[in-house]
């Protein structure tokens, strides 16, 4: 369990959901190798925000949202808006919560997957550079 733990921390997995939601995409027969918590710039070099998982082949973006990890409802507001900047560049964005993926996984992993062939098969990608957080190879 420690050693686990000790894995997600040092592949850039910063939270508890974030860690079963990278479990979660990576027991999926169709989805790639997701990064965790990538830096991501647009073609200016502005940085953008960080999504929690990224698949980079089709510049798709996942995002945990939980109001538990939040100090209040200004910084939950301030977290569901700042992925607007994303959006404005055409990266599409699939929403989820803790709840959701303890609840219904197959959904949450259905909707991502889904989310990914669309983006794969609309053949646009946006012009988005990621650069892996994970601070060394995973153990496993």
């Amino acid at each position: 369990m420690l050693l686990s733990a000790l894995d997600e921390a040092m592949s850039g997995v910063w939270s508890v959901p974030e860690g079963d939601l990278l479990a979660l995409l990576r027991s999926s027969t169709i989805l790639p190798e997701p990064m965790a918590n990538p830096q991501l710039k647009d073609n200016r070099g502005r940085r953008l925000t960080t999504p929690d998982a990224w698949f980079d082949d089709v510049a798709l973006a996942v995002m945990v949202h939980s109001r538990e990890f939040h100090e209040g409802p200004m910084q939950w507001e301030q977290t569901i808006e700042a992925d607007s900047d994303l959006s404005a560049l055409r990266i599409p964005v699939v929403g989820v919560t803790p709840a959701s993926i303890a609840r219904n996984p197959r959904r949450v992993l259905a909707r991502v997957e889904n989310a990914y062939q669309e983006a794969r098969a609309s053949g646009f990608r946006p012009a988005v550079t990621a650069t892996p957080r994970g601070l060394v190879p995973r153990i496993r």
